[in-house]
């Protein structure tokens, strides 16, 4: 009905062989069931530009079977999707439906009745549900149905969900998937296991609280008619104007959870809220997603509170090989037990926080109560863990986050996470009148090798600029060559990323280094009045060793940094030797993991101190969830 008045052609086909006795139910395959909603289908594609397709439970399954076989379906919402992992109403003997299944004359007879609440939170509801099957166990009525459940038609769904499974990455169509926080049918991670199957890369999860599995007739049966109305409000008014798929902004009473496949899907206000301290521009974590990161796939997952925005987990996922953080001992040592288990040696991989940046990073609304962040941790954390099993992820990991980045990571809700120490980020305080002031703070040593290779390098010509278009196959040349000798590398950006950062984001410049007319080195670095982030730095290896343009370069930005004034000079994990020298200090990380086998988690922490960044000076401890300390 709140379709219809927002003025959409509305057709809800009656299943085949529903609506009437069992017997009917009984004599239907789930052949006969998509046959159905695809003669509807039909008729709406001769009479309407565009179709959309909303199914509620099993009716998703059938929407996604369509979708994947119709390019006709302009997008499509899912509503309490139903995979068949059980939530907390159903009954324990469902563990005998595999064996059940294999009887066809027994699945004709044998049933379960549901009991209450019968996926409602609605009273009202389940108390006319109850008096109902009261009346139709005495052939009275079948009003509200039979509330029954033939075996024979659970097998024909697990049928029609194994059909799915293999469809599902045929579907290419913007798609939304609403699921209850509270469904006591259906657990949420069927929402998040289709999100897993999906093909498109227009996907979102949005989950609420207030309703149970059959949200279209529960309490907040108003607030999900809005909520698919404004999904395809947004989706056909983005084909009619043949732009790209909007962001999906919803108005919900309390907390909601959202889903999707890329790192930002806030505005830049609110992005500056909830990530204030943050380095990297948001353009900069948007420019990653859209070029491209070799081996990755970009998911966030954003939780709000009355509408508000308060906390925001981006995510990466990857298939990383461990080894590559052991010393040569302790990877020969892991070698020889990854033979016996494969998938330990290159697990795959679901981290908290930007691949893209210095340290690990998490927003949050930091004038919002306690309390409340609290529960919108529960949230958060209650679907990282089932879009992890969606995704059949191996490892979750929160990557590289200092006291500050991650003074709000809930510590006591990830006691079963194991620690390592990450790399250690690299900053120096400007503080300095001029460059020879500078020089003179360092070592004896430094100082004399730096006036030595400043005499050396006097020919090489320095220029700042915002076009590296005649220069783009040199500069990611010398970026790959950088990338084969950092300590830890996650993954590679592609050509494009160097391409367009000077266009995109606000700050982005390159400094390159000439020796005649030839490109021997560059820096890629952001710049505002707080800080000069420092991005990426590459160089010819024979030349820009003998002009010495790594630290010719790292002078030059802090010359820069000393004319304009910037405070602090931000320049990323790697050559700490090197840096320490410079008279750089270092914020240390902690890398958080948990590996979903028991044995194999237990089996990693055995290797802890190997796993760790070993810091040849010390450094302070990292001491993460210091806003909770106050919590009562």
């Amino acid at each position: 009905r709140y379709l219809k008045r927002l003025g959409y052609t509305v057709e809800v086909p009656m299943l085949s062989g529903h609506g009437a006795g069992h017997e009917e139910l009984l004599a239907t395959k789930w052949q006969d069931w998509l046959n159905g909603v695809r003669q509807s289908l039909n008729k709406l594609t001769v009479e309407c530009e565009q179709v959309v397709i909303v199914g509620l439970s099993v009716g998703g399954l059938l929407g996604v079977m369509l979708a994947s076989e119709s390019s006709r379906v302009n997008s499509l919402v899912l509503l309490s999707v139903a995979l068949g992992i059980p939530g907390t109403n159903t009954p324990a003997s469902r563990h005998l439906l595999p064996l059940m299944f294999k009887f066809p004359f027994l699945r004709r007879y044998i049933f379960w009745r549901e009991e209450p609440p019968y996926g409602l939170k609605d009273k009202r509801l389940q108390r006319n549900i109850t008096r109902t099957i009261e009346a139709s166990k005495r052939r009275e009525t079948i009003r509200y149905g039979l509330f029954r459940t033939y075996v024979d038609t659970l097998y024909q769904h697990k049928l029609l969900e194994q059909e799915v499974c293999k469809k599902a990455n045929k579907v290419t169509c913007p798609t939304l998937i609403v699921h209850s926080l509270e469904d006591t049918m259906l657990s949420i991670q069927n929402a998040t296991k289709m999100y897993g199957y999906l093909g498109t890369n227009h996907k979102s999860i949005k989950l609420i609280t207030g309703c149970d599995h059959v949200m279209t007739v529960d309490l907040r049966k108003d607030d999900v008619a809005r909520i698919v109305g404004d999904f395809i409000s947004n989706i056909t008014e983005a084909e009619t104007n043949n732009i790209k798929v909007k962001n999906i902004k919803i108005k919900d009473k309390d907390f909601t959870c959202e889903v999707y496949p890329y790192l930002n899907p806030l505005s830049r206000s609110d992005w500056k809220k909830l990530f204030p301290a943050l380095p990297d521009p948001p353009e900069m974590i948007t420019l990653t997603q859209r070029s491209g990161f070799d081996g990755f796939n970009f998911h966030s997952i954003l939780v709000k509170y009355e509408e508000r925005p308060i906390l925001l987990l981006p995510l990466f996922e990857t298939t990383y090989n461990i080894s590559d953080m052991l010393n040569l001992n302790a990877r020969k040592l892991f070698h020889s037990i990854a033979n016996h288990l494969p998938k330990l040696l290159s697990p795959k991989i679901l981290g908290v926080g930007f691949v893209e940046g210095e340290w690990g990073q998490i927003g949050f609304d930091q004038a919002i109560d306690k309390n409340i962040l609290s529960s919108a941790w529960d949230m958060a954390l209650e679907t990282l863990h089932s879009l992890s099993t969606g995704l059949d992820i191996d490892i979750n990991s929160f990557i590289c986050f200092n006291t500050e980045s991650g003074k709000t990571i809930p510590i006591n809700k990830l006691k079963d996470f194991t620690n390592v120490s990450g790399l250690p980020c690299a900053q120096l305080e400007i503080k300095f009148n001029n460059l020879e002031e500078y020089i003179n703070s360092l070592s004896s040593s430094m100082r004399k090798d730096l006036r030595r290779k400043m005499r050396v390098a006097a020919d090489v010509k320095i220029i700042r600029t915002k076009n590296i278009k005649p220069h783009l196959d040199t500069i990611y040349n010398y970026y790959l060559n950088l990338v084969e000798k950092c300590d830890l590398v996650l993954g590679v950006h592609r050509p494009s990323f160097f391409e367009h950062v000077c266009e995109l984001v606000p700050g982005a410049e390159y400094v390159l280094y000439f020796i005649g007319e030839k490109l021997i080195g560059f820096k890629l670095n952001i710049v505002n009045q707080e800080y000069l982030l420092d991005k990426y730095f590459g160089m010819d290896p024979a030349l820009g060793k003998t002009y010495s343009i790594y630290f010719i370069s790292m002078l030059e930005n802090i010359r820069y940094c000393i004319e304009k004034q910037i405070p602090l000079l931000n320049a990323g994990q790697s050559e700490k030797e090197l840096k320490a020298r410079f008279g750089f200090s270092f914020i240390p990380s902690l890398i958080l993991f948990k590996h979903k086998n028991l044995f194999v988690h237990n089996l990693l922490g055995i290797f802890k101190k190997q796993l760790s960044y070993e810091s040849t000076t010390p450094l302070t401890n990292v001491e993460l969830g210091t806003y909770w300390k106050n919590l009562i």
